[in-house]
């Protein structure tokens, strides 16, 4: 079963889409050239709207120096009109709801990912398992697996759900971790870059540090 039940997507379709801004993805582009040494070849946004942040993505990376020779750009949005735009500018486009996609682990080069925003709405199917509190918690659980050992993240969302659950999230799995607040603050959101790296252990001088953009 999908986690974003179809009532509560179809109210994200309303109200929860938020394009990232031109200010922060213009930030975005030459921190990625200082993050990412061996240039990834595959791009993926899960909630990619209109495909407009990753198609400039993708359009800046193809100039670095020491490009691949073909860097593809996948995303995935759940709104038809919005993806039908998106599959006119980016290489593959699947109109689907991303908890019922299957990539293959460690296929993606760079995650861009800027998920709904909100609390979790429980299903009343209880399994017994401990469920992350935030939506922008269960997108970050699902596609991480996707993104390769050395692959870029590039995470934005509000800085208040950076708790110690997060933090300790980016901290078992990422290094050379930079956040900046986003230019535009309305909705008060952080941008997060780090390179994946094996999971052997957390690192707490690093989430007591992203825990600090709670304030």
């Amino acid at each position: 079963m999908a986690l974003i039940f179809p009532r509560l997507a179809r109210n994200f379709v309303k109200n929860g889409y938020f394009p990232t801004d031109a200010v922060t993805l213009g930030r975005t582009i030459p921190a990625l050239a200082l993050a990412d040494p061996d240039r990834p070849a595959r791009l993926l946004d899960p909630c990619c709207g209109e495909g407009a942040a990753l198609h400039d993505l993708k359009d800046a990376l193809a100039g670095f120096p020491a490009a691949p020779d073909a860097i593809r750009a996948f995303g995935v949005e759940y709104d038809r009109e919005r993806a039908w735009h998106a599959k006119a500018v980016l290489d593959t486009v699947a109109h689907a709801d991303v908890h019922e996609m299957f990539i293959t682990a460690r296929s993606i080069g760079l995650l861009f990912l800027n998920p709904p925003y909100g609390d979790v709405v429980s299903d009343k199917a209880q399994t017994g398992e401990r469920q992350p509190n935030r939506i922008e918690k269960v997108f970050y659980l699902k596609t991480v697996p996707w993104l390769a050992f050395g692959g870029v993240l590039v995470l934005i969302v509000p800085h208040y759900v950076m708790d110690r659950e997060f933090a300790t999230m980016i901290a078992r799995n990422f290094n050379h971790v930079e956040v900046f607040l986003a230019p535009d603050q309305t909705f008060k959101q952080i941008v997060l870059f780090g390179i994946k790296r094996r999971a052997d252990g957390v690192d707490s001088a690093m989430a007591a540090l992203l825990i600090c953009t709670e304030s």
